[in-house]
């Protein structure tokens, strides 16, 4: 699977200039694991492990495409990991796209990379989900499948103050799953990840 969606990605590098973007992750984790980077760091810190979880890049293709996603768009990626999305999802739409995630191995790395490429119109934030303003946000990445109800049901508590018309993407469920009417879903589509295929929903809030 790995070597089928390489192969898809391959016409992406050319015409959205993304071959340096990959080409600098690949020198930079090429002999580290970041599924082992992300459990150690959270049982380190937190006495927990938390699963890492990858987007295809094809898939930040897909949903910029599909959803779709603007220039002006301001995109917050929830748990951004590496951060290899959050610049697939940059260089593709030209929207403006903030990573958010707690690993500083990661943010480091991913801000190395943005300043070496010298790409404006992405950053990178260390910092707890929850602990995030998203009131700038016009979209909202969450990789939900890989977090907990709890964490979940306080995101929803959290984003009650979010504008009317902010969309928010999940993974494998609906916030509706959740016992919100905040939202109506726009739009929902199976998209491959490395463990698999799952639905994703598209919602956007109708109400605070």
């Amino acid at each position: 699977m790995r070597i089928a969606q390489q192969l898809f990605i391959i016409p992406l590098y050319f015409k959205y200039s993304l071959f340096k973007v990959d080409w600098n992750y690949f020198c930079n984790y090429w002999n580290k694991n970041p599924y082992r980077i992300c459990k150690k760091y959270f049982l380190k810190n937190e006495n927990k492990e938390v699963l890492y979880g990858d987007t295809w890049p094809l898939s930040a293709y897909l949903f910029v495409k599909a959803l779709p996603i603007h220039e002006n768009d301001t995109v917050y990626e929830i748990g951004s990991g590496i951060g290899r999305i959050s610049f697939w999802l940059q260089k593709i739409s030209n929207c403006q796209v903030v990573g958010i995630e707690k690993v500083p191995l990661f943010i480091k790395i991913a801000r190395k990379i943005q300043e070496k490429l010298n790409l404006k119109k992405v950053e990178f934030i260390e910092q707890d989900l929850l602990d995030v303003d998203y009131s700038k946000a016009t979209l909202i990445y969450f990789y939900s499948s890989s977090f907990s109800d709890k964490v979940i049901l306080e995101l929803i508590e959290k984003w009650k103050s979010l504008a009317v018309g902010t969309r928010i993407i999940t993974t494998s469920f609906s916030l509706s799953e959740y016992g919100t009417s905040d939202y109506r879903v726009i739009k929902a589509f199976n998209v491959s990840f490395p463990w698999g295929k799952c639905e994703v929903y598209l919602q956007q809030k109708i109400a605070q």
